[in-house]
């Protein structure tokens, strides 16, 4: 009880200091960054209150009581069962433990999600790193800036998607399927495991739209209509390979609205870079982004987002740009 004390002051205090759910784990974790310290605060307080009663009715009175001194020891009471109320005070012990873990095991499988999500990041980064060795330095390019429409193919799987300029954020996984995932667009590893139960897509995982354009496209005073800027770009290119997204985990980005409803310095997202790393990285870690992303009026439909609804990937001045402050 005096641990479980300690660690409520211990919450207290960093509650006290302006957080209003403190990321502390010690019996003060919650379940959501939204629910209210003053939960825990109550929960921990109950706790102690039904470890005292259960204190409290286990010291020995009466009879069990031993004599005072002098007095000859007063015979052994007769084995007896536990109370109705000692019963009742397990009970709520155990309810209120599981309570307690629940939020830290929660907390244990999502950071065993997002590892997994990172070691696919990893692996892919690695094999569009391959991609490019074998095409001059290019990053994958799988549709024509000169054309409404363009075909995606993957021969062995028998795909073929039709889509337009930027479509190959979404669909490089068919570009590269049959040289690099053994013909396999719906390979195992194209699906994150931070996906929703009902998020039935087989490619969670983002190309960045800036390695389709000029690093001009992605500033406002020099963009000009497409589809003069949109071109192939090289690894070469990339000035500063630490900090320039190659692909993102579009599992767990949020919409527009979901991210300026919750906390954005909460907000957290597995990309990999193009050095062939790969991090989680905070909102608060953005560098300058593209405003209107790869769209805004003058693409008449050809974008596909901006960098409010995709976070971290539309860095400005494109791949000469950061995404990420290191």
């Amino acid at each position: 009880m005096s641990l479980l004390a300690l660690f409520t002051a211990a919450y207290v205090h960093e509650w006290a200091l302006g957080d209003r759910s403190p990321a502390c784990g010690c019996l003060g974790a919650v379940s959501t960054p939204e629910e209210s310290g003053i939960w825990v605060v109550a929960r921990n307080v109950l706790l102690m209150g039904a470890l005292a009663a259960g204190l409290w009715s286990s010291l020995p009175r009466g009879r069990d009581a031993p004599a005072r001194a002098g007095e000859e020891w007063r015979s052994a009471p007769a084995p007896r069962g536990f109370t109705l109320v000692e019963t009742l005070i397990v009970m709520v012990l155990v309810a209120m433990l599981v309570a307690l873990a629940m939020p830290t095991l929660g907390r244990v499988r999502e950071r065993a999600r997002v590892g997994a999500s990172l070691a696919n990041l990893r692996s892919h980064a690695s094999i569009i790193h391959a991609y490019a060795g074998e095409h001059r330095e290019h990053l994958p390019y799988l549709t024509s800036p000169t054309a409404t429409f363009s075909v995606i193919r993957s021969l062995s799987a028998g795909v073929a998607v039709r889509t337009r300029y930027f479509g190959t954020y979404i669909l490089w996984n068919v570009g590269l399927a049959d040289a690099y995932y053994d013909g396999r667009p719906r390979h195992a590893s194209f699906r994150s495991p931070l996906r929703r139960p009902d998020d039935t897509r087989w490619l969670h995982y983002a190309l960045s739209c800036s390695f389709q354009a000029d690093p001009d496209y992605y500033a406002p005073e020099t963009r000009t209509y497409p589809p003069e800027q949109w071109r192939a770009t090289r690894l070469g290119e990339v000035l500063f390979p630490s900090g320039k997204t190659l692909l993102a985990d579009d599992a767990v980005t949020p919409s527009a609205m979901a991210f300026v409803s919750y906390q954005p310095q909460r907000v957290r997202f597995p990309l990999a870079f193009v050095d062939a790393s790969a991090a989680e990285i905070p909102w608060s870690r953005a560098g300058k982004q593209m405003p209107s992303g790869d769209g805004g009026p003058v693409t008449l439909n050809y974008g596909h987002e901006n960098s409010l609804i995709a976070p971290l990937r539309h860095a400005l001045h494109g791949v000469r740009g950061r995404d990420v402050i290191r």
